[in-house]
């Protein structure tokens, strides 16, 4: 479970984010630059001793965050490796752009990274702030 809680404000949104065993969101923002957010928490309703750890910060004009499932991570090229390894160069090169071609070139790339038809689920959730400071984008 990954829950955030996005608040407008004049400048942009402000977030809070926790993690209970979902993979972190990613922070990215309008000029390129991508950082996962939050702690790693306790899985939900596997432990009994449930941790769970709370961040906040701002997205301002570009920025965006993008929450997804292990099945875009996890997804297994012919050669064995995981898109996890390209999911934040493939942010980089679109940073900036609104929230909706976040959402679709992620789930596109991590379908064509894979070979055949894709066993887990696939799902993408991007938030994002128009504008850019950086690369012109809304």
């Amino acid at each position: 479970m990954c829950l955030a809680a996005v608040t407008p404000t004049p400048d942009g949104a402000h977030v809070v984010v926790s993690s209970a065993g979902h993979p972190l969101p990613l922070l990215v923002r309008g000029d390129g630059e991508v950082a996962e957010v939050g702690r790693p928490g306790s899985l939900l309703g596997v432990l009994t001793d449930l941790r769970v750890h709370e961040v906040t910060f701002d997205l301002g004009p570009g920025d965006a965050l993008v929450l997804f499932t292990d099945g875009i991570t996890e997804r297994r090229s012919g050669g064995g490796g995981q898109f996890d390894e390209h999911l934040i160069g493939t942010l980089r090169g679109i940073a900036g752009a609104p929230a909706t071609e976040l959402a679709r070139q992620v789930e596109e790339a991590a379908v064509a990274f894979g070979t055949g038809v894709p066993e887990d689920d696939m799902a993408v959730l991007a938030i994002g702030v128009p504008g850019s400071p950086g690369r012109g984008a809304t």
